[in-house]
């Protein structure tokens, strides 16, 4: 949460006024908003702008998160699935740390790690 505080002082301070119970402590704003640190790797920098991104995640599996990156950053999407629709199968994903199925459970708060696909010849 600090990160958006520091990338969006004035939006946070909105958000936080316009909650219909504004939270007392700072450390209450997770109750409202579930932020997802991502981590990306090799092109999908260029993707998403950034080594790190925080995407707006309720939870799910992995394969939701990583469905909630490419509707946040469409370009990543041939980074990590084929013309068919279907993942990459060299793309690698990781949860606090942990390699990770696409079927795996996906906390709100996780943080992940998005290894896109392999190009090669």
């Amino acid at each position: 949460m600090n990160c958006l505080r520091a990338e969006y002082p004035a939006t946070f301070a909105v958000v936080l006024r316009n909650l219909p119970n504004p939270p007392h402590e700072l450390s209450d704003v997770n109750d409202y908003l579930s932020f997802m640190e991502v981590t990306v790797y090799g092109p999908l920098r260029a993707a998403t702008g950034g080594k790190q991104v925080h995407l707006e995640f309720d939870g799910g599996t992995v394969r939701e998160a990583i469905d909630a990156l490419v509707e946040r950053y469409p370009r990543a999407k041939p980074h990590l699935f084929g013309d068919d629709g279907r993942p990459e199968a060299s793309v690698r994903v990781s949860v606090d740390g942990e390699s990770a199925e696409l079927e795996d459970p996906c906390p709100a708060d996780a943080s992940i790690g998005v290894h896109p696909a392999m190009r090669g010849g």
